[in-house]
């Protein structure tokens, strides 16, 4: 189910009426955000939100959003019958025509938003490296920007090759996320993640995680990863606003049988979720 605002009011959709030359259609000028929800209420939309101003800042677009997503997403969540269990939620920004030398926002932008039912999560997946890397240096870097071409392209090669997901590593060979998620690992009782300048997304649920850990007295460390590194961990768990923290039991050919602070975390993380859906 879609619906899409114009003209200060959401309208229902079976498509879109993007214009031809809308430059989220014809260029990827856009931004996206998914979100968890609980029994009909989105999970860390507060979050979601703030992240996807900070990126419209940085384009340019000062606030493109109605100030009434939180009442749109939690009506379009019941109009679908997914009020009950977890559900996917897409909210999105299409940048609208305008000149292809400028980033501005145009008169015709759209803002829209999906929901789906999601599956529960898979108790572990294997991952691969990608075939090619991610600069760190990229103006695109630490936003989620609907130029996700080589991000689908890698997750394909993966799936190719019998895996479930890829790591990118960066030009300087460090690890630096999924197609689709952030990444830890474990060694020697502490939590390591790729540092914002690898040219990771600084992912809500990643946040989450790390503030999760120094709450319950696990040592964090943002640390340079290469991917020598990656294989010398005892755990690796991979993190995603939907799917939350998820054991890697595989990365190409070494295997992780450790899940201690993977499972302690992952319980946290439930709670947290469920508790501020719960409190929306």
């Amino acid at each position: 189910m879609t619906r899409y605002w114009r003209e200060n009011e959401w309208h229902d959709a079976d498509f879109l009426p993007m214009s031809p030359t809308d430059r989220g259609l014809t260029h990827g000028l856009g931004l996206f955000e998914t979100i968890l929800a609980i029994d009909g209420s989105p999970a860390l939309l507060d979050r979601h939100i703030a992240r996807m101003l900070a990126s419209c800042d940085r384009l340019g677009w000062n606030n493109p959003l109605p100030h009434n997503i939180r009442s749109a997403i939690i009506t379009q969540l019941a109009a679908a019958k997914l009020d009950r269990g977890r559900a996917r939620v897409r909210l999105a920004i299409s940048a609208g025509s305008g000149p292809l030398a400028s980033p501005s926002i145009g008169p015709d932008h759209l803002v829209w938003i999906t929901v789906s039912r999601t599956e529960d999560p898979p108790a572990s997946i294997t991952i691969c490296k990608a075939p090619f890397d991610h600069p760190s240096h990229s103006f695109l870097a630490g936003m989620k920007s609907a130029s996700y071409a080589n991000n689908l392209l890698a997750l394909n090669d993966a799936r190719q090759r019998g895996f479930d997901d890829a790591v990118f590593l960066n030009e300087k060979n460090l690890i630096c996320e999924t197609t689709t998620s952030n990444i830890f690992g474990v060694m020697d009782n502490t939590l390591h993640y790729p540092p914002d300048d690898t040219g990771c997304l600084p992912g809500i649920t990643r946040s989450q995680i790390i503030e999760l850990a120094a709450k319950n007295d696990i040592q964090t460390s943002a640390t340079s990863l290469t991917e020598s590194d990656l294989m010398g961990c005892n755990e690796v768990f991979i993190t995603s606003a939907i799917r939350g923290p998820v054991r890697v039991s595989r990365y190409e050919s070494t295997q992780y049988s450790q899940t201690t602070i993977t499972d302690k975390l992952r319980e946290m993380w439930q709670q947290a979720v469920t508790a501020d859906a719960t409190r929306n």
